[in-house]
């Protein structure tokens, strides 16, 4: 879905700001729209787990990737925190399909894509 629009906009749109391009637009985030942003903004891939439609809690959006250099425990703090206070759950996935130790640093996460082909 974040694809499509992407494609249509993409004379006007960036992929880094895809979330804030979405959120433009007047409305919260589906859990598919907001999937694909993370793992187009962050490359670091989640699992929301609810339905596809229903809009979630971001009202507010990010444009720049998360540092390499931060944690798992930290991205969760700083980006997911909404899921979380919703009592909406989440996974991360590494490049193994498994969910990976909170100490590990996001530049290890995202280079575990590429070492298994994970995700294109």
């Amino acid at each position: 879905m974040v694809g499509d629009i992407v494609a249509r906009e993409k004379s006007h749109c960036s992929m880094r700001s895809v979330c804030v391009y979405l959120l433009s637009r007047g409305r919260n985030m589906t859990a598919n729209e907001l999937q694909e942003a993370i793992w187009r903004v962050d490359g670091i891939r989640v699992v929301i787990f609810t339905d596809a439609v229903t809009p979630l809690p971001f009202g507010q959006a990010w444009s720049d990737a998360f540092p390499g250099d931060r944690t798992v425990a930290e991205y969760r703090q700083v980006r997911l925190q909404k899921l979380t206070d919703a009592g909406i759950g989440y996974a991360i996935l590494d490049g193994a399909l498994e969910a990976p130790s909170n100490k590990i640093v996001l530049q290890d996460l995202r280079a575990s894509y590429k070492r298994k082909g994970a995700f294109g």
